[in-house]
């Protein structure tokens, strides 16, 4: 936790004398939060620095008064470029907050956590920071949560502000909002800025006490193998790998015919889901195979496919999506915030990465971890070039022999103080051979 009042105790090191002082003003204006001072030194333009909290413990980014970077960062990204433009286009626009309070007892000290970003994703694992801070006694615990996502705030937060700001105007600097904050801020004796991390460490929360939806038992993966469920996450605008050639999309036909290069482009990419659909039945005949996320339902699907594509937001769809996600062994989808939480539900991930998202792949999902091996196991990152033959060959691998994997290396089959019967792993061993019956597949089998 950080302090904002009565006193700010992140330091701002002066860009002109290089020393540091103490900030006098406190600002959350949307996905930005800031502090902000006048060097007593140098007595020059006030500087506005981001907090250590979610993306500013890695970019505490700095601009001053002038609308210039104040920092000593060797590089920009989209965080930083973000808060250059968000202060240079600040805005008085009123901003439409519904407050929800669910425990009025008073507290003398404020703890605020900001969930607000321009990225649903990012927004989500700000979110599940809330599991660890409403343990935390003594303290008045605000939310500050956009409309989307407030069908997931878990009990237990004493105050939530619905802050009306769609995800695309996350990152504007809303002048309005900090002046609220400002306002909730002094009628307590302190108040306090939650450090939430970008991604909360698997351990600290459970998904269940969001979705109230209960993830896949990986306890029953063989037993639930007679019908092997897979749900690939649908997305209209990220494709795996190029759908048209350079010489159909480049910058010149986006820039004359931007729908049709996306109707083109959507086009192609769907047949390839239906071309790996089909292939993957052939391999597992009694598959439970479905398509879910952001889109129309315009481009059909065969009945033996289930749809779960709806065009915008709703909180019930949203639930039936969860719901659909923990009963799948696996889910295959395209790197980024629609793997969040299909990966919190499912049994297992193939994140089909595309070539320039490599660095950020892993952070697109959560870990159900179990042993290390089974966990390496479960969670696959797939190369773009990768053929739909391949995809469903690793597909098919996973669901059937990840019990071998256990066996091998997870708890009571590796463990030297167990008092399982000598036989259980021989009775063990014969249960996974009887799974190969639900596929017709026998490459990287060690058992014939």
């Amino acid at each position: 936790m950080i302090r904002i009042y009565p006193d700010i105790e992140t330091k701002i090191k002066c860009n002109s004398c290089q020393k540091e002082f103490y900030p006098s003003s406190f600002h959350l204006t949307g996905m930005h939060v800031l502090c902000s001072g006048i060097c007593p030194n140098c007595q020059l333009d006030e500087l506005y620095k981001e907090m250590p909290a979610s993306a500013g413990l890695f970019y505490p980014a700095m601009v001053s008064a002038s609308g210039k970077r104040a920092d000593d960062m060797a590089f920009s990204n989209w965080f930083i470029s973000g808060l250059l433009k968000a202060y240079q286009t600040r805005s008085d626009e009123k901003v439409n907050i519904e407050r929800k309070i669910n425990n009025d007892r008073q507290q003398q000290d404020l703890l605020i956590l900001n969930t607000i970003d321009h990225t649903y994703g990012h927004s989500l694992l700000n979110l599940f920071n809330a599991s660890h801070y409403k343990k935390k006694q003594g303290y008045h615990l605000l939310l500050l949560v956009q409309r989307e996502l407030l069908w997931l705030v878990p009990e237990g937060v004493d105050e939530i502000w619905v802050v009306d700001i769609p995800f695309s105007k996350g990152g504007i600097w809303f002048n309005f909002l900090g002046n609220e904050v400002n306002n909730k801020i002094r009628c307590y004796s302190r108040a306090w800025l939650c450090r939430s991390f970008p991604q909360a460490a698997e351990a600290d929360f459970n998904i269940e006490e969001f979705s109230r939806v209960r993830p896949f038992p990986l306890e029953d993966w063989d037993n639930r193998l007679i019908k092997p469920t897979i749900t690939f996450i649908w997305r209209t605008d990220r494709f795996w790998k190029r759908a048209l050639p350079r010489w159909i999309d480049n910058r010149y036909s986006r820039a004359f015919a931007p729908r049709l290069v996306r109707k083109l482009r959507i086009k192609i990419q769907f047949r390839w889901i239906l071309e790996f659909a089909k292939e993957l039945q052939k391999k597992a005949p009694h598959v439970d195979f479905a398509v879910a996320g952001m889109d129309t339902r315009k481009n059909k699907l065969p009945d033996w496919i289930k749809d779960y594509r709806y065009p915008k937001h709703n909180d019930d769809s949203a639930k039936e999506q969860c719901q659909r996600f923990a009963e799948s062994h696996l889910i295959i989808g395209c790197n980024g915030s629609s793997l969040v939480l299909p990966s919190c539900h499912a049994g297992a991930v193939m994140n089909i990465v595309p070539s320039d998202g490599w660095m950020v792949s892993v952070g697109s999902f959560h870990f159900r971890f179990t042993s290390l091996a089974d966990t390496f196991f479960r969670y696959s990152l797939i190369p773009p070039e990768s053929s739909i033959e391949r995809i469903v060959k690793v597909a098919v691998q996973i669901l059937r022999d990840r019990s071998m994997v256990q066996i091998v290396s997870g708890k009571p089959w590796n463990d030297h103080d167990t008092d399982i019967a000598s036989h259980e792993w021989a009775d063990f061993r014969k249960r996974i051979f009887e799974n190969t019956r639900f596929f017709n597949e026998e490459e990287g089998m060690i058992s014939r």
